[in-house]
């Protein structure tokens, strides 16, 4: 049973909507909150740890200060994002999903980042007005500790059921305690700050309280696609209806397929999805300079962190050694080079790429590999095919938007995947890109400014 099959059966069997905490006089649907971790759990047979949270938490206060003065500004606007999706283009790092939504909005743009791995000097961004999280988090984490003491829960019942039937359990009351000091923190916030208008962040199923807090003070709410969004994806797919006060109003995704997901099959409390296509692909697709018509040379792969993921890497140097003419660009995430190469025995053919972003690799490269990460959306609009491992089935899963692409190629084993180089031909990028027009729209800054228009009535 897939993980869509079992949201169905839980969320149709159980009124999980009617799992409360409850806090000085507020009643919070908790179950959306731990959903997540509940997959997690599901899926690895691990619980995301509170301790890697208080990890992160200390690694965020080496930040603290960084933007400090920035919050004593008023801005209509307010862009929660993160810093590593930051890309150097032309000598200046833009964040590769809100960046023009900045532009647009000039100096009344404030980007509070989640700074975790770079923190850059404020000279080298593209951005003007930017802060680090990091005072939030340090007040939500106090609060938390010291102030959430007197949490009690109405139906907790019904969850203890839920995690029996699905064989583990999460510490419900810790991740409840993140989220209402989110609300709480943020809404203290919003007491002495000046507020902005709306706001634009990219994750919103880790950001429910800040959501709740922001939508009391009838402030509009956009949530910009970060990654892959499927009915597989228990951020994005409810089979109960929820209060709509910690969903943003309007999701903002990357093509129509996307839309898609969000049909009345799909409960899930966002008013309005409107697909606008992706700022960084838009950018990264001028670079493109195909060999059309030759034989595939060049073949970028996109890593991805996990255990699952990792198996991509000894898949890649059993090819690299049949495939001995063809060279392999690794692309890799927050893992080091130093592990990856401690750990394995790379071929001449395979080397770690460090100077190009994955877009750039995905754009040089004649073809691209991975297992089910969304770069492999990507680089069709790109212009760039696809070869893709279907490691355990996850890539049938979770790619399913590019199953039936011509331009994306499916193998199961080395011999498959061997067979497919050999027989593929650089295709022209520009048919691509159109045969990928469900997934990413084209004209991103056409569409923005339609979205900003329609929901803001701005640029009128």
């Amino acid at each position: 049973m897939d993980s869509k099959e079992i949201i169905e059966r839980i969320e149709s069997k159980y009124p999980v909507n009617k799992v409360f905490a409850k806090y000085r006089g507020h009643e919070y649907q908790i179950y959306p909150w731990l959903k997540g971790r509940l997959f997690h759990f599901l899926m690895t047979g691990k619980e995301v740890l509170q301790g890697k949270d208080a990890s992160v938490l200390s690694l965020q206060l080496k930040t603290l200060f960084y933007g400090w003065t920035n919050f004593f500004r008023k801005y209509n606007v307010w862009i929660f994002s993160k810093s590593f999706n930051r890309l150097e283009i032309e000598g200046e790092y833009h964040d590769k999903i809100l960046e023009y939504i900045g532009e647009l909005f000039g100096d009344q743009a404030w980007f509070i980042e989640f700074h975790l791995f770079n923190s850059r000097r404020h000279s080298k961004l593209k951005s003007k007005y930017i802060s680090s999280k990091a005072i939030l988090l340090l007040v939500e984490e106090v609060y938390s500790r010291f102030f959430l003491r007197k949490l009690t829960f109405k139906n907790l019942d019904i969850l203890s059921e839920i995690q029996q039937e699905l064989g583990g359990s999460v510490d419900v009351t810790q991740i409840c305690k993140k989220y209402i000091a989110q609300h709480r923190v943020m809404s203290l916030a919003l007491k002495i700050l000046p507020n902005p208008t709306n706001v634009f962040l990219t994750v919103g199923y880790t950001n429910y309280g800040y959501i709740r807090a922001f939508k009391e003070r009838g402030i509009k709410v956009f949530e910009f696609q970060h990654g892959m969004i499927t009915k597989y994806h228990q951020g994005y797919y409810f089979k109960s209806v929820f209060d709509s006060c910690q969903f943003p109003d309007v999701l903002a995704v990357t093509g129509i397929r996307n839309k898609e997901v969000f049909d009345e099959d799909n409960l899930v409390a966002i008013k309005s999805v409107v697909p606008v296509g992706s700022y960084v692909l838009s950018h990264y697709y001028k670079l493109k300079d195909a060999s059309v018509g030759k034989k595939i040379k060049v073949i970028a792969v996109s890593l991805q962190d996990g255990e699952n993921c990792e198996e991509l890497v000894p898949f890649i140097i059993k090819c690299a050694e049949i495939l001995s003419g063809i060279q392999f660009l690794l692309k890799r995430r927050s893992v080091t080079e130093e592990y990856y190469t401690s750990k394995y025995t790379f071929p001449s053919n395979v080397v770690f790429e460090e100077k190009a972003n994955v877009y750039e690799l995905m754009a040089k490269g004649d073809a691209h590999c991975t297992i089910y990460s969304t770069a492999a959306v990507e680089s069709l609009s790109l212009g760039t095919t696809n070869i893709i491992y279907n490691y355990k089935n996850f890539a049938n899963l979770h790619l399913q938007q590019i199953k039936e692409n011509k331009y994306s190629h499916f193998v199961e084993s080395v011999d498959s995947f061997c067979e497919v180089v050999e027989g593929l031909f650089v295709p022209e990028p520009i048919d691509v890109v159109k045969s990928n027009q469900q997934n990413v729209q084209a004209n991103y800054e056409e569409s923005i400014r339609v979205l900003i228009k329609s929901e803001l009535n701005e640029f009128s």
